[in-house]
């Protein structure tokens, strides 16, 4: 038997019950669905959709960012303001900062976590941007859940010096990935000029 809320556009399920992977079509609020295996229920962790901003409104959003990082103090709070303008303006899962630390040892992290709204899935990604200096976005699983990542390295004349790392939904289209990793690239060169940055 199929369950009807079976489609191929909807949230990411992995079954707590049955273990069985789907797409399916999530209510909103208060963000439940039916497991099409199984038929059990089952809660899925969906960005709120308060926060997701008009398109009328987003580039107002942007430039209130903008301003916001522009008069930054210190990184922290640079930090803060740049993860909830990434989450408000892109309706991403997770927004996290990153800056590059001296090594005091093999087994510490290369990287110090500024600044994060959402869930942490460790430094791997963002460790692994930082080494190849390069723009990338991957799949991966979450906490169950297939998503994007989206890692840009933010740069000085003596390397690199940080990460902005996004975590976005694996259902949004190719032309919306490509358009976040441009968004993310811009708020990097962005933060780079920052003097609370450097």
């Amino acid at each position: 038997m199929t369950i009807s809320t079976r489609t191929p556009e909807g949230d990411p399920l992995k079954c707590s019950i049955c273990g069985s992977e789907h797409f399916v079509l999530t209510s909103w609020p208060p963000g439940d669905s039916v497991c099409p295996s199984c038929g059990a229920h089952s809660w899925i962790p969906k960005s709120n959709p308060d926060k997701v901003i008009p398109t009328s409104q987003i580039r107002n959003q942007v430039r209130t960012l903008v301003d916001q990082l522009r008069l930054s103090s210190t990184k922290i709070e640079l930090g803060n303001y740049l993860v909830n303008g990434m989450i408000t303006c892109l309706a991403a899962n997770s927004a996290i900062l990153w800056i590059s630390k001296e090594q005091e040892s093999d087994w510490q992290p290369p990287l110090k976590l500024i600044a994060f709204v959402g869930k942490l899935n460790g430094c791997e990604f963002a460790a692994e941007v930082a080494t190849t200096k390069q723009a990338t976005m991957r799949m991966t699983v979450i906490h169950s859940v297939e998503s994007l990542l989206i890692g840009v390295p933010l740069k000085t004349r003596i390397g690199t010096s940080g990460v902005i790392e996004v975590v976005q939904r694996a259902t949004i289209h190719p032309d919306a990935r490509a358009g976040n990793l441009r968004f993310v690239s811009s708020m990097a060169a962005l933060v780079e000029s920052c003097p609370a940055f450097r």
